[in-house]
């Protein structure tokens, strides 16, 4: 698409967990002259400082997920994403015919990644308990963003909660959903989870469609971004009146509709 449209483009890992490595790429891109740049970055810890340094070359901004001022915001709404998992799990609850007061959700919470994305937790648990008043609500609150850590984190828990089973587990990202899915197997307690991922990508389906405790993840879509970013980026380069937020249509992708 952007040979057609002869568009240059640039790239920059932000290097997600890092703290460095996005006022880094920030700095070589601005040196380039952009026209407009996309951002990915979801770590509030250095969101003014990667942002202060395109507002100073006069870059508009997109921010893809994570809003920041003077940015236009594009991707999943964060609030929508935790509806969508916990409507699944509530009806997962109900299909299974469990006892709300058997039912702990819980939620696997990063801060560095801000109060909006923190939405996916708590309006999943939300969701869940305006379906199924009395369940539990329980958060782990320090999960780093890596399978890794949701793995070890998990598992501490169900260590000092040997008792819970049916449990249902709410993520911000399909990383965090793996890891926890990884921790229930190694417990030999699969069946005491009910595991429900974001972004449904490539690493997360075959998980899924594989069964155990993970069992759907929200569809972010990711293979159409550019359809949205593009023309967005056009409209802003041509100083077109353009949306403040703009939340693309999600579905969850579970055993039924994985190819």
């Amino acid at each position: 698409m952007t040979q057609k449209l002869g568009i240059p483009l640039l790239i920059g890992n932000y290097a997600l967990p890092s703290t460095t490595e996005p006022v880094t790429q920030a700095q070589a891109i601005e040196l380039r002259g952009p026209s407009v740049v996309i951002s990915f970055n979801v770590l509030t810890a250095v969101m003014q400082a990667v942002n202060g340094i395109y507002a100073r070359g006069c870059t508009p901004i997109i921010q893809v997920t994570a809003p920041a001022p003077n940015t236009v915001v594009f991707g999943a709404s964060n609030s929508d994403v935790g509806k969508a998992e916990g409507q699944y799990l509530a009806a997962y609850v109900k299909q299974h015919n469990w006892a709300a007061n058997t039912v702990t959700v819980l939620g696997l919470q990063d801060p560095g990644l801000g109060e909006s994305i923190g939405l996916r937790i708590s309006d999943c648990q939300a969701a869940v308990q305006a379906a199924l008043p009395g369940v539990r609500v329980d958060n782990l609150p320090s999960v780093a963003p890596s399978t890794a850590d949701a793995q070890t984190k998990t598992t501490d828990w169900l260590t000092a909660h040997p008792n819970d089973h049916h449990v249902l587990v709410c993520t911000i990202a399909d990383i965090f959903a793996i890891g926890a899915t990884n921790a229930f197997q190694g417990a030999n307690r699969t069946a005491d989870g009910v595991v429900m991922g974001a972004g449904g990508g490539s690493d997360a389906t075959p998980v899924i469609k594989a069964g155990g405790a993970f069992v759907g993840t929200v569809d972010f879509g990711w293979s159409g971004y550019a359809n949205y970013l593009v023309p967005l980026a056009m409209d802003i380069f041509e100083d077109k009146p353009v949306p403040t937020e703009i939340h693309q249509q999600l579905h969850v992708l579970d055993k039924s509709n994985i190819p």
